[in-house]
């Protein structure tokens, strides 16, 4: 049985309006003919991630590079021809059954009683959750080829930790214990992002990350630009594969996180620990951005991920994501680095997609996305730190109301707790779907002054919404309430401000 990557189709795309094509499945050699025509992948957030490092490690691998952000600019009439002689070159190793099965350890021995189904997380199999899956999960499934292709490859990427198989890697067991730790693009659950150009191909030219950079980051931590993981002959023991590919950009963006052997039937697998990839601070995420955190260990500073919560939409981080002069191994993602060098007109605007998984330890919780259509004015810094005060004006405003309905259930004699999170949730639902006026204004350089009023009344609403007002006592607890919060919204708001900010 074969099943190449190169030439079967398994990508779902959607082709541009105008060729008549719609959606479809393309091959990786026909993606990468055809991206000038292909609008965006057609996938899930996570299968998108993990499609999107395969598409850029492959893009990167064939080029060498590019070496610097000129070499970045003149890349992209390359890409096609050499993508292609690289992909028919190293052709026999994208095959999922073949002698060297991709992204599998062909010399795995074990149990194979992992169903595949386990590879895809939106099915009902071991920890997953059941709600959008009604299968009967005691009947093995057979999944085709170019899912199982998908399935694994995402499963590599976002695959959490928990209990695990024992096998053999050749002559060496996969551990001494049933434990596993999460992937890389699982650990910490980071809020991953890319860039998005008009068509496939921009979107693939604008995430490649200039071979200077990654050098720069990594080459203090001795590890390096590296090789894909298809490139290396297969390693004949588990501490081999660890020690070719965990400590290099390459060997990490299309990881062997977990080692995998497909049966032939795609019902059932061997699945056991495969490489375990640095953690931060000695290993970075080159689509996360990292921050770092009030703690100290050893009197060292501490890392961590700028994370997806389910509670805050990630417009409130935005600044963050977006700071440009912060691109390394502490602030932005790695593939935003090129944003400073895109050509184009200051009134245009360029997609950011921003998404991940929320997962605790063994099981997955939830998967987002949200695509923010920035205006490329956005990227100057001084246009950032406007929308950042925006943001910090809307956390200020959201203090003030928490203490207006405090106000109000003191003056009750009741617990706070209720209330405060409802009138919470009311607040940034409304925020949510106000903010493309604070990065209009932070772009533009318009009055914030709006932004404010917006908070305010997203406040006064949500407060009166929160609070009964059906006897006399609650009509003056609320009465009491408003007050509170419009001297607050007053107070605090000009004691934080810089001068001059509201210009």
């Amino acid at each position: 049985m074969n099943f190449n990557l190169t030439s079967e189709p398994w990508i779902p795309v959607l082709a541009e309006a105008d060729s008549g094509l719609g959606r479809r499945e393309v091959s990786l050699l026909e993606l990468f003919e055809s991206a000038e025509r292909i609008r965006d992948l057609a996938l899930s957030p996570l299968e998108r991630v993990a499609v999107m490092r395969l598409l850029v490690c492959i893009t990167q691998a064939a080029l060498q590079g590019p070496e610097d952000h000129e070499d970045w600019r003149r890349c992209l009439a390359k890409i096609k021809p050499e993508v292609s002689a690289y992909l028919q070159k190293w052709a026999p190793r994208f095959d999922l059954f073949g002698p060297f099965p991709f992204l599998q350890v062909k010399n795995l021995e074990g149990k194979a009683d992992t169903r595949c189904a386990k590879l895809d997380i939106r099915l009902a199999s071991g920890n997953n959750h059941t709600l959008f899956d009604h299968q009967d999960p005691e009947k093995p499934r057979r999944l085709e080829p170019k899912q199982l292709a998908l399935n694994l490859l995402t499963y590599q990427c976002f695959s959490a930790g928990g209990l695990i198989s024992l096998a053999k890697w050749g002559s060496e067991p996969t551990g001494t214990n049933r434990s596993s730790t999460q992937a890389p693009c699982a650990e910490g659950t980071p809020l991953l992002t890319i860039l998005r150009g008009k068509n496939l191909s921009e979107t693939i030219h604008y995430n490649l990350v200039p071979k200077k950079i990654v050098e720069k980051y990594l080459d203090p931590l001795g590890q390096e630009f590296g090789v894909p993981v298809w490139e290396i002959d297969p390693p004949a023991t588990r501490s081999e594969a660890i020690h070719k590919l965990s400590r290099s950009y390459l060997g990490r963006l299309v990881p062997l996180s977990r080692a995998i052997l497909i049966q032939e039937d795609c019902t059932h697998c061997i699945l056991a620990n495969g490489v375990e990839y640095p953690k931060l601070p000695e290993g970075i995420e080159s689509l996360a951005t990292v921050m770092a955190t009030d703690a100290t260990k050893k009197g060292k500073e501490t890392w961590q991920y700028l994370r997806l919560t389910p509670e805050k939409h990630p417009w409130r981080d935005l600044g963050a994501v977006l700071a440009l002069g912060q691109v390394g191994r502490l602030g932005s993602p790695w593939t935003l680095y090129n944003a400073k060098f895109l050509d184009l007109d200051p009134q245009s605007t360029v997609d950011l997609w921003v998404g991940g998984i929320i997962a605790d330890r063994s099981k997955y919780l939830d998967v987002g996305e949200w695509v923010f259509a920035v205006p490329v004015a956005l990227f100057v810094e001084g246009a950032l730190e406007k929308y950042s005060r925006g943001v910090e004006y809307a956390d200020l405003t959201q203090a003030n109301l928490r203490d207006a309905v405090r106000a109000y259930c003191s003056e009750l004699n009741i617990e706070s707790a209720g209330p405060n999170r409802n009138a919470k949730l009311r607040y940034w639902s409304q925020l949510d779907q106000e903010y493309p006026l604070l990065i209009h204004i932070a772009s533009y350089q318009s009055d914030i002054g709006k932004w404010e009023n917006v908070c305010n009344q997203a406040a006064f609403s949500s407060l009166r919404e929160s609070c009964f007002a059906q006897t006399p006592r609650q009509i003056l607890a609320l009465a009491k309430a408003q007050r509170v919060l419009s001297v607050l919204v007053s107070k605090k708001w000009k004691k934080a401000q810089p001068q001059g900010a509201r210009q």
